[in-house]
C-alpha cells in the first residue's frame, strides 16, 4: 500500500497493482478462498482478514476511519495544512492495518519473526514468496480457538488442584486431577 503514495508514474501504479494482486492471489488461493478478490487489493486485505481476525471490527475501522480521514482531506482543500494531516493521519492508520495483517499472514504461515519483519517493511516480495513458495496455512481458525494452554498468572496454586489447570487450560473437575505436577499431601499427625 505505502508505495501507491508515492509515485506519480501510471506505469508503476499499474505494475505495483498487478505484484499486490499477485501476492494476494496466491495467498487467497492457498487459504482455499474465491480468488476473484485478489484483483482488487481492499477487497483482498478485507476478505483475508475476515479469516485471521476474529473480529472484523479491525478491517472497518481502519478502513472507515481512513475514508473518512481522507474525505476531509478532500473537503478542507489541497493547500490546507489540515489537509496534508488528514490524508497523512488516513494513511498512517490503514498503513498500521496492512502492518497487523501482513504480521497475522505471516503467522498463519508459520514464517519466523525476521520474515515477518521484512514482511511490514516490504511486503510485495515477500507475498509473492509466500503465496507461490512451498508455505502452507497453518492456522485458519484465527486467535480465538487456538489449543496452546492457558498461563493463568497470579492465581495462587496451594497444591489442591482448585487453581491447577491441564494442559488444554481447562480448569479439572478432580482436585488434583490431569494437573501437571501431582499434589503433594501433607501428612496428618
Amino acid at each position: 500500500m505505502l508505495p501507491f503514495f508515492f509515485t506519480d508514474s501510471l506505469f508503476m501504479l499499474i505494475a505495483l497493482w498487478a505484484l499486490y494482486a499477485l501476492g494476494y492471489f496466491g495467498i487467497i488461493r492457498k487459504m482455499g478462498v474465491e480468488q476473484g478478490f485478489a484483483f482488487v487489493p481492499v477487497a483482498a486485505e478485507w476478505r483475508i482478514s475476515k479469516i485471521l481476525f476474529s473480529s472484523m471490527r479491525s478491517f472497518y475501522q481502519a478502513a472507515l476511519s481512513a475514508v473518512v480521514f481522507l474525505a476531509a482531506s478532500l473537503y478542507v482543500g489541497s493547500h490546507s495544512y489540515f489537509s496534508i494531516l488528514f490524508w497523512l493521519a488516513g494513511f498512517l492508520l490503514y498503513s498500521i492495518f496492512l502492518m497487523r495483517l501482513n504480521w497475522r499472514i505471516c503467522k498463519s504461515f508459520n514464517m519466523g519473526v525476521p520474515f515477518r519483519i521484512l514482511t511490514v517493511l516490504f511486503p510485495i516480495p515477500c507475498l509473492l514468496i509466500m503465496g507461490f513458495g512451498k508455505a502452507h496455512i497453518q492456522d485458519r481458525s484465527g486467535p480465538q480457538n487456538r489449543s496452546l494452554p492457558i498461563k493463568r498468572r497470579g492465581l495462587p496454586d496451594h497444591g489442591s488442584g482448585i487453581y491447577r489447570t491441564d494442559r488444554s487450560g481447562r480448569f479439572p473437575l478432580d482436585p488434583g486431577a490431569h494437573s501437571q505436577a501431582p499434589c503433594r499431601v501433607l501428612d496428618q499427625r
